[in-house]
């Protein structure tokens, strides 16, 4: 298999795997709840400590109202609590209740026994090794989605979510508003001379 068609198997058994997620086969793997406020779950437990719902869409590759929503959904199902930062006391913190400490424990026992019965026949060294490449490329994989910020995904000269508030209102005809901060006189329309001149 030379490059070019190991880049086109890696792609397909990527699609594969998405696939197998949007049916929610991966899903059922979980305790019963909503596959996305799960989601919550799996990335604050990645993170390693309570995350702020900036660091929970940065981790699920959301826009932050919609982190914002599913934390909603989280604490309201008793998953996550909130508690202030010690160091920033305007800042909120979520943090993992033991229900959902729980609720990861038995996924992650439920995933890792799927994965063992399909790697049934697979030997120990096979095992190692792809453990070692299926994180090497999830890790360089998650960097570049950081570092790219996501603008890639974006089409051309889309507004990231974040940036959206500051961009002018579109007055009469569809042309952008002057900016607050012209003088008032630019932003007067100017009446039509030839009425005047009749």
């Amino acid at each position: 298999m030379n490059e070019d068609a190991a880049l086109q198997a890696i792609e397909q058994a990527m699609i594969r795997i998405r696939r197998s997620q949007s049916r929610r086969a991966l899903s059922r793997l979980s305790p019963e709840a909503d596959p996305a406020v799960f989601a919550v779950l799996d990335a604050l437990e990645e993170i390693g400590r309570p995350g702020t719902v900036g660091e929970l869409g940065t981790a699920l590759g959301v826009d932050q109202p919609r982190a914002s929503r599913l934390a909603a959904r989280a604490v309201d199902e008793g998953l996550l609590v909130r508690q202030a930062d010690q160091q920033d006391g305007r800042r909120t913190r979520l943090a993992l209740t033991d229900r959902a400490r729980d609720h990861l424990a038995a996924a992650h026992r439920t995933r890792q026994e799927v994965f063992d019965r399909v790697m049934t026949d697979w030997p120990a060294a096979d095992r190692v090794t792809f453990a070692r490449l299926l994180t090497s490329f999830t890790d360089a994989l998650g960097t570049l989605a950081t570092s790219a910020g996501g603008a890639e995904h974006r089409p051309t000269g889309a507004t990231p979510p974040d940036q959206q508030h500051d961009q002018p209102n579109q007055g009469e005809e569809g042309q952008p508003e002057p900016h607050p901060g012209e003088p008032p006189a630019q932003r007067v329309r100017q009446p039509d001379r030839r009425q005047e001149a009749q």
